[in-house]
């Protein structure tokens, strides 16, 4: 029995290890498939993502560095074969996303380009034409695209990298450590305009956390950089920040000493300057020349090119040992090793620690992408739905009611700012009267700053006081303007030269003439201020009024949003509601305040006229009479309320006629300031009263056949069904890849971690994160 339990014993151990190496075998295997399947997966999300309503962020390389410091071409070395179009000024014209995915049994790169959501598989040459075609014709206009130029390649020499090539950043203006110039130094409108939206590019493409920065110079000066002083924007810590340092070969003439290369290779004022950088610096060479069969090219081969650079790279290190004249395991002062200075030499290590570092981001993000992808989910199904509410409003025997809501929620809002609100919203758009003169227009001369709640941020009915305010103060300060000698012997002609009486009186005309001159600029700025104030409040009512009946879908991301949606919203909300509003708001507004200021104007001419001055000055004799102190009969007794409305300086030959006319214009300044802030505000108020019935009469018009507003309602349930299809088509393909995440999530879990003590990259140098 012991025997043929030790022979037992022994063929089990036997068939054990027998079966452990398959067992090792199909772990490895369904490794590289769960691999395959999370870089897959990745992929996929980022091209759907450029499409979604609801964007979600996915970890990539993003390649950030000045124009002609070598990104393009260390993106071919990486991938090991040339693709782009490179070469000397600003050749990358618009981002491209490169998903490289390791693949053993391709020879040769197979190359797909995705567009419109599909993708289209190229050669090799018909993707090097379509680049250079699109970088030709945005160079040709002198301009920038955001839109990302997704490709995907599958290649044996390609690594498992997600990488975002941007344009070069322009070169730096010397005065200024952020803003950035053309190469001939140009200080034109355009050049400023392309470097402005070249920078916004960058900035756009490195801002979102999940991204890692590849901040790729051509330097041997790591005190500053153009390229870090933009990153460290978005990236302060370089928390996410992996530099490197390209064409080593040409700085081996300038760094001739072992000194200044141990310093070089050290950086010790880089990792002083950010001591949690992500990585590196790497220091890289790639081979000069392109592939291609005539003698002008330097290889004949993608083959010949990966053999090149393997040589350089080698050859760099070789010269490095050399130099230093160290063994790997000599330590320099400081504790450096010799062995550290040169572990991030060469595109291999750059390439093995970008990949391993992505793919830690690709595992520790499946949590986050399993949560965008839930909330995606939401938002789509909650734009359906709202989709399905305004297809059941846009009904005919609806509409009259959706209208009638619309203008409700319009005038609910309206009216409460006007006659005051606690809104917190409204602190956003209330404007202080600077900022109220700088979009509309100085009123007078006047110290704004000793007006009533000049500082004071104000919106709708209080900003509206505000400015019967100012207009008042405005007529209060106006300056003399003096009546000669020669207008009034002109105006008095051959009779009543001697009547002291004749003269006040024909004085006191000319004057008020005069007055009417000054005060019309003043009515004009008030027209304008007045429209300005109300239209104002028409935008903040209309976005008000959508918000509230739930019209508008989440905010999308441009250039993706829906063209069908679009076209029924408009850029700023529902758009076949708010612009017939807003244009029968406008209409009705303008021709209000048109109305009020000719009354205003009717009034002023009522009062007087240089042409008949003498039958019309008793027209306002009763006005100063009225406002003159009983206590004394004489016409030049002083009344405090009209000497504080007009200053001296009206008739200079007689104090006395100066006096009469000096208080007979403050009383006509006072009584008209006060007739036109009443005019002002009835017709406001009038105008607030007779606003619902004059919107919805549009509203209702648009339906008709004779308007000129008609608003096709056919059209626009069209419209509004594209986009709710379109929705549903996105919330399946958002479910499938929720699922593929999920599947991905189990599979994974478990068995893959990344390993950073197996790189042979100093930890000091490359500590990426797991976040």
């Amino acid at each position: 029995g012991v025997a043929r339990t030790e022979v037992a014993t022994s063929q089990t151990t036997k068939c054990m290890s027998l079966l452990l190496p398959a067992v090792l075998l199909v772990h490895s295997m369904s490794r590289q498939e769960g691999t395959k399947a999370l870089y897959h997966a990745y992929n996929q999300l980022q091209t759907l993502s450029q499409q979604f309503t609801f964007p979600i962020s996915t970890p990539a390389v993003v390649v950030v560095g000045q124009q002609t410091d070598g990104k393009s071409a260390l993106i071919e070395a990486l991938m090991g074969f040339q693709f782009n179009h490179v070469g000397g000024g600003t050749k990358t014209r618009r981002p491209i996303a490169l998903q490289m995915q390791y693949r053993p049994e391709c020879e040769e790169p197979r190359c797909f380009i995705v567009e419109g959501g599909t993708e289209r598989q190229l050669r090799l040459p018909e993707l090097r034409a379509y680049i250079e075609a699109e970088n030709s014709r945005l160079e040709a206009v002198g301009a920038f695209e955001a839109s990302e130029l997704i490709i995907r390649i599958d290649f044996k020499y390609c690594p498992n990298l997600n990488i975002i090539d941007t344009p070069g950043m322009l070169t730096m203006a010397p005065s200024s450590p952020t803003s950035f110039s053309l190469p001939m130094q140009s200080t034109d409108s355009k050049s400023a305009g392309l470097s402005d939206a070249v920078r916004d590019l960058i900035l756009n493409q490195i801002a979102p956390v999940e991204r890692i920065i590849l901040c790729v110079e051509e330097t041997r000066c790591w005190e500053s950089s153009q390229v870090r002083s933009l990153v460290v924007t978005v990236d302060p810590d370089f928390s996410r920040t992996v530099v490197v340092s390209t064409k080593l070969d040409t700085k081996f003439t300038q760094l001739s000493t072992a000194s200044e290369l141990r310093n070089f290779l050290a950086a010790a004022d880089l990792h002083a300057t950010h001591p949690k950088m992500l990585g590196g610096p790497f220091f890289t060479s790639v081979p000069i020349g392109r592939v291609g069969d005539s003698s002008l090219h330097g290889f004949s081969s993608d083959g010949e090119y990966q053999v090149a650079l393997s040589h350089l790279e080698q050859s760099d290190m070789h010269y490095l040992w050399e130099a230093l004249g160290v063994t790997g395991g000599t330590r320099f002062s400081g504790g450096v090793s010799a062995s550290n200075l040169c572990a991030a030499v060469g595109v291999s290590r750059l390439r093995s620690f970008l990949e391993q570092l992505l793919r830690e981001r690709y595992l520790a993000g499946l949590n986050s992408i399993n949560v965008q992808l839930k909330t995606a989910c939401g938002h789509i199904a909650e734009g359906v739905r709202e989709a399905e509410s305004l297809l059941e409003d846009l009904s005919p025997d609806r509409l009259q009611g959706l209208y009638s809501r619309y203008v409700a929620r319009f005038m609910e809002r309206f009216e409460a700012t006007w006659s005051g609100s606690m809104a917190p919203e409204i602190l956003h758009v209330a404007q202080t009267i600077a900022q109220e003169h700088a979009e509309a227009g100085r009123m007078g001369d006047h110290d704004i700053q000793r007006l009533e709640g000049a500082d004071c941020a104000l919106f709708g009915g209080a900003q509206f006081i505000r400015l019967l305010r100012e207009f008042e103060a405005c007529v209060r300060t106006l300056p003399a303007d003096p009546v000669s000698e020669e207008e009034l012997c002109n105006t008095l002609g051959l009779d009543a030269q001697h009547d002291a009486l004749h003269i006040g009186r024909t004085a006191c005309g000319l004057a008020l003439d005069h007055s009417f001159v000054q005060v019309r600029p003043l009515l004009e700025q008030l027209e304008i201020r007045l429209v300005h104030i109300l239209g104002r409040m028409l935008q903040h009512a209309a976005a008000y009024a959508e918000g509230a009946m739930r019209l508008r879908s989440e905010p999308a991301r441009e250039p993706h949003t829906d063209y069908a949606m679009r076209q029924l919203y408009g850029d700023d909300g529902l758009a076949f509601l708010r612009r017939p509003l807003e244009d029968a708001f406008s209409e009705l507004l303008i021709n209000s305040v048109k109305r009020c200021m000719q009354a205003c104007y009717c009034d002023m001419r009522s009062s007087g006229s240089s042409l008949a001055v003498m039958p019309k000055v008793c027209t306002i004799w009763p006005i100063f009479v009225a406002t003159s102190p009983r206590s004394s009969n004489h016409p030049t007794g002083t009344g405090r309320a009209e000497i504080a409305w007009s200053p001296t300086g009206w008739f200079a030959t007689s104090i006395a006629v100066d006096a009469l006319v000096r208080h007979f214009v403050g009383a006509w300044r006072q009584h008209f300031a006060t007739l036109v802030k009443r005019k002002v505000h009835f017709c406001v108020v009038n105008l607030i009263e007779g606003m619902p019935a004059h919107l919805l009469h549009r509203l209702h018009a648009m339906g008709s056949v004779h308007s000129s507003d008609t608003f096709d309602v056919t059209n626009a349930r069209s419209l509004l069904l594209q986009y709710k299809l379109s929705l549903i088509g996105e919330h399946a393909k958002v479910n499938k890849l929720l699922d593929q995440f999920q599947n991905l999530r189990s599979q994974l879990e478990g068995p893959i971690k990344g390993d950073r003590h197996n790189r042979d990259i100093p930890e000091s140098w490359a500590t990426p994160c797991s976040g």
